[in-house]
């Protein structure tokens, strides 16, 4: 396994999008350097705004339903 992957962590995140108002679902890799996931993902992304997260790649059930951006 290469050092790259084995420093990433996936993050799911429910998103709102300030553009149109929905809620949304993505699943954001992040680089394990000890900077806020959260906080990089609305930076590179600045129409969302992350609303609850988790690590992972599989959603809780209550929100599997929302249209993914990835």
């Amino acid at each position: 396994m290469s050092s790259t992957v084995q420093n990433e962590k996936k993050y799911w995140l429910v998103l709102y999008n300030k553009t149109n108002g929905n809620v949304e679902s993505a699943i954001f890799k992040h680089k394990n350097d000890g900077r806020d996931p959260i906080n990089d993902f609305e930076q590179l992304n600045p129409s969302y705004m992350v609303i609850d997260s988790g690590e992972g790649e599989t959603l809780p059930g209550p929100v599997q339903g929302f249209p993914r951006i990835n």
